[in-house]
């Protein structure tokens, strides 16, 4: 397992690295799983730190701070700390979608839906509003390359344009 940093920079700045990171690993392929894991490094830390305040709670923390849920936190900590892979952790969430799919079609052809029906409404609340993988790589690449000009004290903005864009 590995040891945090022991940096003891202040949440806010663990955040907003963070969230760098977990963005650069959602727009890369190539060092996907090196910006998740120093995601999770930096994610060990903060729990740390969070563990000896009494104003916040961890999930609270993830939330309002990182944008993230408890589950996409245990992820990356446990990519960072080797007990999965990257490829482990996009396996799971496949299969999970697989299932959700199925429990979908289920419910539509019991109330009337087509089975079609239904694969396009869960395809659309995977894809989302970018339609090609074209488009997606390009929308990906502008944020990138805005995430990499910016300072930390910019990547809230930068986030209100993610937000927007899903």
């Amino acid at each position: 397992m590995l040891q945090n940093t022991g940096s003891n920079l202040p949440l806010d700045t663990l955040a907003a690295t963070i969230k760098a990171h977990i963005a650069r690993g959602d727009a890369s392929i190539e060092k996907a799983e090196q910006h998740y894991k120093a995601a999770g490094i930096h994610l060990m830390e903060a729990k740390e730190q969070v563990r000896r305040r009494k104003d916040i709670t961890w999930p609270a923390f993830l939330i309002q701070h990182c944008e993230i849920r408890r589950s996409r936190a245990d992820e990356l900590i446990a990519i960072a700390d080797g007990r999965k892979s990257l490829a482990e952790v996009r396996e799971t969430k496949r299969a999970s979608s697989a299932a959700t799919y199925e429990r979908y079609k289920a419910a539509a052809t019991s109330s009337g839906k087509s089975a079609e029906k239904a694969q396009q409404n869960q395809q659309s609340r995977i894809s989302g509003p970018v339609s090609s993988d074209d488009s997606r790589r390009e929308l990906i690449n502008k944020i990138v390359a805005k995430l990499e000009s910016l300072d930390l004290g910019d990547l809230e903005a930068v986030w209100a344009l993610i937000n927007q864009e899903e």
